[in-house]
């Protein structure tokens, strides 16, 4: 148990939290879906992003300091299930929001994988594979977050023609936060090698 918690790699799904509260903020308040932006919040920090960590370990098998973690523990072989039924609890849970929720929630999920597996690996590309990283975990988490908890953004993508939902989501204002929030994602990024980095010295003084 201890080795599947390590892996999942709680902490750091929680280093991203300030891209989801800059998207939330971004919601206007008599449009905000309180019930939903709960439950996408237990879904992204509690299911999706832990599952990631997770497969990344079976797939990386690291024996360094990765991702707050010090001294990984040895793959339990039990991770890589685990890892399965978060990402099925993650997409079950957003059929409680939306069906565009759903589908970017396994938009996420399919990325990640396609950037830790073996046979793929985008992370062996360094500029697709920060690309990958860039996206998803900053504009594609503030597009959930709109789709989810943003009520006149979900109406108007579901009431819209194909051309028109695209006017929408590539719109000034919506465009300019999701680059925000790219931007901010990779600055906790950054700030969890500084962490890392900083454990490192301390523990080679």
């Amino acid at each position: 148990m201890k080795g599947i918690l390590q892996h999942l790699r709680f902490p750091f799904s929680f280093l991203l939290l300030p891209v989801f509260l800059f998207s939330i903020y971004c919601v206007p308040v008599a449009q905000l879906n309180v019930q939903n932006a709960w439950i996408l919040w237990i879904i992204l920090h509690l299911f999706v992003y832990p599952a990631s960590n997770a497969y990344n370990s079976t797939q990386d098998h690291d024996t360094g300091s990765v991702g707050l973690i010090e001294s990984p523990l040895p793959i339990p072989n039990e991770l890589s299930r685990i890892t399965m039924i978060l990402d099925m609890l993650a997409v079950f849970g957003s059929l409680l929001i939306n069906a565009t929720t759903t589908y970017l929630v396994i938009a996420y999920i399919m990325a990640s994988r396609l950037y830790s597996w073996r046979t793929v690996r985008l992370k062996q590309y360094p500029i697709i594979g920060f690309l990958t990283v860039f996206i998803c975990q900053g504009a594609l988490v503030y597009y959930l977050v709109q789709c989810a908890t943003n009520q006149s953004f979900d109406s108007q993508i579901h009431s819209g023609t194909m051309l028109k939902n695209l006017g929408i989501v590539f719109d000034k204002y919506h465009a300019t936060h999701a680059a925000i929030a790219s931007l901010l994602s990779e600055v906790c990024i950054l700030f969890l090698k500084f962490i890392s980095i900083s454990k490192i010295k301390r523990t080679g003084s």
